[in-house]
């Protein structure tokens, strides 16, 4: 029987710490029970002395590698956050305990390859069991799967429930820093994930239930859209994972349309999926923004640090000294930026999306932005994983469709408007979306 509403694993890691500290003074407080879970009871105990913990707050010694230490915790909470990572080492263990337990579940997980293997083994399952499975609640991906949701919703309030989304890039400008057990992921995906798997995960809607319409991507250099002073972009190291979670929540919704179309569904329910698709058409790609890249010289500096990136991942993937190095020198497990640092940092994320046009109609574009203050990675990645969780535990009976079975959902799909709200309620974040025309936009930016 469950005696919390939330329950934080990992929770004496660097991120799990600021999730700890986040749901210890949130708003909602008197509203919903917490209890943390992590490998040392030591740090269990000092974390009730640093976040001033009240007696509610219950601590679980959980091993990860035991599943019945895992289960014991799991069982404990009507929603699990974990941030127990690599997920590819520890994750399958929680997934299956929340399965067991009928205990729904939100991470902070771009594994890309090791999502799409979960999706395999329980999608299935949990839909059935009407448990939600939601990975990747953090700045991967949320931001990304939202600014395409708001989009999608902008489109279809400017021109009907049928108009459709075509190409739809988005343009990042974040600070941020790097945690040891970013650094540890990152090292157990190029060392222990095959090449073939790495490739599979790395397709157009690798994690979809559906195929679409694959986009162009990869490319040295993007142009911002509408700048007239020809301003570049380069590649985004977190672009495959935000892809994979867009692309899952293109597939999830076309094919509940689908499914619903061949039932008789009510007017208001066919409208209300229409409302959801992207459309067949849809692409996404998605690109960073580091500085002001103008010009031919822009263009070459750009296509320069995208080509470093592509090295250096290389040289990971293919080089045991160099990965010896990284770890080495690396940051150590349960560090990461200080308070300092993480407070200066934000993250800025710019969609240009536009209309297929309809026959005898204009073609329409959509600018969705979403701003956000504090360290993207940490600081607001804990804000974003628990206000995803406080919506299942608060907020379910409000949530979208979808969320009302269960299933592998992403962020879009599983929380929408409520988790937009959510956000905006915490100061943090900023969002806006609305029609624009590309004469307006091109003066706006030059």
């Amino acid at each position: 029987m469950a005696t919390a509403d939330i329950i934080v694993l990992g929770a004496t890691g660097f991120t799990g710490r600021l999730i700890v500290d986040y749901l210890a003074h949130h708003p909602q407080r008197a509203s919903f029970t917490f209890s943390v879970a992590g490998r040392s009871l030591a740090k269990l105990v000092a974390l009730r002395q640093r976040y001033a913990l009240d007696h509610t707050v219950k601590f679980y010694p959980m091993d990860v590698s035991k599943q019945e230490q895992v289960e014991e915790a799991v069982k404990s909470a009507r929603v699990v956050i974990s941030t127990v990572g690599p997920f590819m080492y520890w994750g399958e263990t929680v997934l299956k305990a929340c399965l067991k337990h009928r205990r729904h579940y939100v991470d902070l997980c771009g594994e890309t390859a090791w999502i799409r293997e979960m999706v395999l083994k329980y999608d299935y399952v949990a839909a059935k069991a009407g448990v939600l499975l939601i990975p990747s609640c953090g700045f991967d991906s949320v931001p990304a799967d939202l600014t395409v949701y708001l989009a999608n919703k902008t489109l279809k309030a400017a021109a009907g429930p049928q108009a459709s989304l075509g190409d739809s890039l988005s343009v990042y400008r974040a600070k941020g820093g790097f945690s040891g057990g970013t650094q540890a992921s990152l090292m157990a995906i190029v060392e222990n994930v095959p090449i073939d798997k790495l490739q599979e995960a790395s397709v157009d809607y690798a994690l979809a239930p559906a195929t679409g319409k694959p986009g162009v991507k990869g490319r040295l250099w993007y142009e911002i859209p509408f700048s007239d002073s020809k301003r570049y972009a380069m590649q985004f190291f977190m672009a495959s994972a935000n892809r994979a979670i867009v692309q899952r929540s293109w597939g999830l919704n076309t094919v509940a349309a689908a499914a619903t179309a061949a039932k008789s569904a009510s007017p208001g329910e066919q409208e209300e999926l229409a409302r959801a698709q992207y459309g067949a058409e849809f692409t996404y790609d998605e690109c960073m923004e580091r500085w002001s890249a103008k010009g031919a010289l822009g263009r070459l500096s750009v296509a320069s640090a995208s080509l470093m990136f592509v090295v250096t991942m290389a040289m990971l993937l293919l080089f045991p000294p160099v990965r010896w190095l990284f770890k080495r020198f690396g940051i150590p497990p349960g560090q990461g930026p200080s308070k300092e640092k993480m407070q200066t940092g934000f993250f800025e994320i710019t969609n240009y999306s536009k209309s297929v046009p309809a026959p005898g109609a204009p073609e329409v574009h959509i600018k969705t932005a979403i701003h956000g203050r504090g360290d993207p990675g940490y600081l607001l990645s804990a804000k974003m994983v628990s206000e995803c969780a406080l919506a299942i535990a608060l907020e379910k009976d409000r949530l979208p469709r979808m969320a009302q079975g269960g299933g592998i959902l992403t962020p879009a799909t599983a929380f929408g408007d409520v988790l937009v709200r959510r956000l905006e309620g915490t100061g943090a974040f900023s969002f806006e979306s609305h029609v624009f025309s590309p004469e307006e936009e091109s003066r706006k930016q030059r």
